[in-house]
């Protein structure tokens, strides 16, 4: 008769280790492979403000600006009050700027110094008319004809004598005067001493020399005030045709 023999106290059988390693294994919780979201850890910071205007975006100046400001303003007087006249000056300039217009000559017209004016306007015609000076055609006083003459009645515009072509050329002078570009720069100069830049001395008398630029806007001129002369007859025989028709009516 066999005996049966009991396991140890302390030693667990194999099987049993066995279970309880998986049973271990089961509770461990399983490490995830998602990327942390930093947006979970960390809660999101606010975004600062931002100062807008309908218009457009407009951002203020720094406190150190307003007090550089303040103080060439008013380097001896209360900080507060300089402070609020910097804050002046900048809400003017703001608004200026918003209703300044944006083409260079209009600008250039409003806020610019003569000089700057004189530059954008003046020089443009003195550079055309001193390219112009190699290209020119004579008008001589005492001829029946000569090569200006000829040039404008080629062009369409048959002036007999020189006096003719002299008074057009005041015309388109006087013409270009009035431009609004040129208002308020300088006085204007005359006809005569315009006129006398393009004067030779010769041993029959005085000549002129006269730019074909100048000749060319004799002839464009001359058209429109011809075309502006026939609106005006127009418009008159309208009016008077409606007040005799309004006439026949009461009668």
């Amino acid at each position: 008769m066999k005996r049966r023999t009991k396991p140890r106290a302390g030693r667990a059988t194999r099987a049993s280790r066995e279970g309880t390693k998986e049973t271990v294994n089961s509770q461990a919780p399983t490490p995830s492979t998602t990327p942390p979201n930093p947006k979970q850890q960390r809660p999101a910071s606010k975004a600062a403000p931002k100062i807008s205007h309908p218009e457009k975006a407009q951002s203020l100046p720094s406190a150190t600006e307003i007090a550089t400001i303040a103080a060439i303003l008013a380097p001896e007087g209360p900080p507060g009050g300089a402070c609020k006249r910097a804050l002046q000056f900048y809400i003017e300039a703001v608004y200026l700027l918003r209703e300044a217009p944006t083409n260079l000559e209009d600008l250039v017209r409003l806020f610019a110094t003569d000089e700057r004016r004189r530059t954008l306007f003046i020089k443009p015609f003195a550079d055309a008319i001193a390219e112009q000076r190699a290209n020119t055609l004579l008008l001589d006083p005492k001829a029946r004809i000569d090569p200006a003459r000829k040039y404008l009645a080629s062009l369409g515009l048959k002036l007999p004598t020189w006096r003719a072509v002299r008074d057009n050329l005041r015309k388109s002078y006087l013409e270009m005067q009035k431009r609004p570009q040129l208002q308020g720069i300088q006085p204007p100069e005359t006809f005569e001493a315009f006129i006398a830049r393009f004067e030779r001395k010769r041993d029959s008398g005085a000549v002129y020399e006269i730019p074909k630029l100048w000749l060319e806007g004799i002839v464009r001129d001359a058209r429109e005030r011809a075309k502006a002369g026939k609106r005006k007859g127009a418009e008159t025989r309208k009016n008077t045709s409606s007040k005799k028709s309004q006439k026949k009516l009461l009668d």
